[in-house]
């Protein structure tokens, strides 16, 4: 649009005598004008995914029938289950506010009848027995939090290239990642703590007994521990998306 598409012209013819006409032009804006100009104030680039929903991607890409166990210390393994394919981006991933998140749930045996009634059952035992090696608020009281994924064969999470941003499309971008079960760690760390603050109470019973004489009992093998992973979106915490997929301990 011209600058000048609402200002008015006039032109006015003086006649003097013995002189040629004189021409006097004057300019006038008719009214207030607006005009508006499209201005980016934003721009961002990211990656969408070859699957439709998250479940989708969960189901294609992990292979929990193959499950593994890897050993920490006596009686006190990891256990997971590995996954081929379309890598996670950082957002989902990292931090406290990512937008995929795993939590184990208490739906096994293992911690329900070997777990609970020796290390959590009456928390905090005797009102003096309290776990503080690590964050319950951040992991909870019962360390269902700790599960996470993994990818093994990037340094870092995918982080788009120029080259990429200007084509508009990325390729060659297959990875491989596990997702980790991490409850007996930290299941194993609680009993270890709450059973010295036990020994010092000089209490004779049968709860006392069993705490300081039961060995941390390991994660049973030939079973499968339930995880729930969900889609949650950012600032506001909703979970749009659940599954619960099964972890198998060869």
């Amino acid at each position: 649009m011209a600058m000048e598409a609402n200002i008015k012209t006039e032109v006015k013819t003086v006649s003097q005598s013995g002189t040629s006409d004189v021409k006097m032009e004057s300019k006038q804006a008719e009214g207030v004008r607006v005009e508006s100009e499209e201005k980016i104030i934003y721009t961002s680039y990211f990656r969408t995914s070859e699957h439709a929903t998250l479940s989708e991607k969960i189901n294609r890409q992990f292979n929990f029938s193959l499950g593994w166990r890897w050993a920490i210390m006596a009686a006190v393994h990891h256990i997971g289950a590995g996954y081929e394919g379309e890598p996670f981006d950082q957002a989902e991933l990292d931090g406290k506010n990512a937008l995929i998140q795993a939590e184990a749930t208490a739906n096994s045996a293992w911690f329900n009848e070997d777990i609970f009634p020796l290390v959590y059952e009456g928390y905090p035992l005797y009102g003096v027995a309290n776990i503080n090696w690590r964050n319950i608020n951040e992991l909870g009281l019962l360390p269902f939090k700790t599960v996470s994924l993994k990818e093994s064969l990037m340094p870092d999470y995918l982080q788009l290239t120029d080259d990429q941003i200007s084509i508009g499309k990325v390729t060659n971008t297959s990875t491989l990642g596990s997702i980790v079960y991490r409850v007996p760690y930290h299941a194993y760390y609680d009993y270890q703590q709450i059973q010295q603050q036990v020994a010092n109470l000089h209490i004779d019973n049968e709860r006392v007994r069993k705490m300081l004489s039961t060995p941390f009992p390991a994660i049973r093998t030939g079973a499968s521990y339930p995880v729930q992973i969900k889609y949650v979106l950012p600032g506001i915490g909703k979970v749009t998306t659940s599954q619960t997929v099964y972890i198998k301990n060869p």
